[in-house]
């Protein structure tokens, strides 16, 4: 059995430039929790403190850029409750930076891009999202009372990762490769894009015996962290 198929969930790491400016966007807007800021990372989850994805700070005067051309980057789905999505999209300043909302068979659904360029979809489920690729908006009915008090999301899950470029030798339930169209380097470095993706793993999971999976790979001295870099230029880690 692969390493990947062991895994119980993902946490993505985002390079971003300026860290209040992307804040404003993952706390007001998509309405998630700064749990942790340590160093050049922020961790961010929902209001039940759990930690589901992170940024890393990269100014541009440490020389990262913008990246040239696509973006390795598709989307990320983060699926919450209706009503907390309904309570976002309540709030005037969050619906107008809605590039898309969708309400029919496959749910509420909201997509938002960061100051990145980075694409979220919040969905309320994860079924049928091609309709994101239809323009057209529909209005959401929102009852006021119900979602007035909602200050944030809590049991936010990062449900699915979209990468741009031919699948790999491996695929995940959590993260699906997609050819689009527009060039992208998928081996740029020193960009703000998708940077790494962190792979749960359980505790009882003997991480040494999945290095060989790879090509080369690291392994913290207790065995709770295995890193390794996949040819697409993604830094993969596998954590207890």
């Amino acid at each position: 059995m692969s390493i990947f198929e062991v895994a119980t969930g993902i946490r993505p790491v985002y390079r971003v430039n300026d860290r209040e400016e992307n804040l404003r966007f993952y706390r007001d807007v998509l309405g998630l929790k700064v749990l942790l800021e340590e160093g050049a990372m922020v961790e961010l989850g929902g209001t039940d403190g759990v930690k589901r994805l992170l940024l890393e700070e990269s100014p541009a005067d440490w020389g990262f850029r913008k990246v040239e051309g696509r973006k390795r980057h598709v989307w990320t789905v983060l699926i919450a409750e209706p009503v907390e999505i309904a309570g976002r999209l309540a709030h005037e300043e969050v619906s107008a930076q809605a590039t898309r909302v969708v309400e029919g068979a496959s749910g509420l659904v909201a997509e938002f891009v960061s100051p990145e360029g980075d694409v979220f979809v919040l969905a309320s489920q994860l079924k049928d999202l091609s309709n994101l690729t239809d323009n057209t908006a529909v209005a959401v009915k929102v009852d006021t009372d119900e979602t007035a008090a909602l200050k944030g999301l809590s049991d936010v899950e990062v449900a699915e990762v979209r990468v741009a470029g031919k699948t790999p030798k491996w695929e995940s339930r959590f993260v699906k490769f997609d050819r689009v169209s527009g060039e992208v380097d998928l081996t740029a470095r020193d960009t703000w894009d998708l940077e790494a993706i962190e792979f749960l793993v359980p505790e009882d999971t003997d991480l040494s015996s999945y290095g060989e999976e790879f090509d080369d790979y690291y392994l913290d001295a207790p065995e709770k962290l295995l890193t390794v870099s996949d040819r697409t230029g993604l830094e993969l880690w596998f954590e207890k």
